[in-house]
């Protein structure tokens, strides 16, 4: 079974106290999110390059590797968050300035 621990659901639903169907795009949120994290997992190589060319070479492939990581959230992101309502959207955005 994958680990889903990659999105703070059940924080955010705290915040948001989420609808039925804002809980469903949030539970696809957190699909989406855990598959990025496999994506970035099977292709991100942990394998330190040696040479300089190749350490730039290892760096443009893990960004072009994380921008598909971020394409495959953001559509879910945005569909959770075009579901809440104004106020919903005020306690969300305030979650990440609780953290710091």
């Amino acid at each position: 079974m994958m680990k889903t621990t990659i999105m703070p659901t059940e924080r955010i639903a705290r915040a948001v106290n989420p609808t039925e169907p804002q809980r469903d795009a949030l539970n696809a949120l957190n699909e989406a999110a855990n598959k990025a994290a496999e994506f970035l997992k099977a292709n991100c190589s942990t394998a330190e390059p040696m040479t300089p060319t190749s350490r730039v070479v290892a760096m443009e492939q893990r960004l072009q590797t994380m921008s598909k990581a971020i394409r495959i959230v953001e559509p879910a992101l945005q569909n959770f968050y075009g579901l809440l309502t104004d106020e919903q959207k005020a306690r969300f955005n305030q979650l990440s300035h609780a953290e710091g």
